[in-house]
């Protein structure tokens, strides 16, 4: 199976080398972790997702058929490698301090 990802993953990329799968196999079922290059994140994914989901679909269906559940994950290493800034709180439920008047409420 990792083959096959393997294979359709790198006729849609155009850095074929930067092509990364690796197997995790758990009680749940298979995972398949996928790392392409940067520039070619937007061809996997596909304009609204339309890609990635159809890969997703036809592994799982493949799944199906021998009785194992199939997992398909993109990794981005643009987001990995960044460190998260610390946000400040807000609180959710806090009640303003003065009233809103009528004007700031229609506009």
């Amino acid at each position: 199976m990792k083959d096959i990802i393997e294979q359709i993953i790198k006729s849609l990329v155009e850095n074929k080398e930067k092509v990364e799968i690796t197997e995790e196999k758990n009680e749940i079922g298979v995972t398949y972790f996928i790392k392409v290059d940067g520039t070619d994140m937007g061809r996997i994914i596909g304009k609204h997702g339309k890609t990635i989901s159809s890969l997703r679909t036809i592994l799982k269906a493949a799944g199906l058929k021998n009785r194992e559940n199939i997992r398909l994950e993109l990794i981005d290493e643009r987001n990995a490698n960044q460190e998260t800034l610390p946000t400040e709180e807000i609180p959710v439920n806090k009640a303003p301090s003065e009233p809103i008047s009528s004007q700031e409420q229609t506009a």
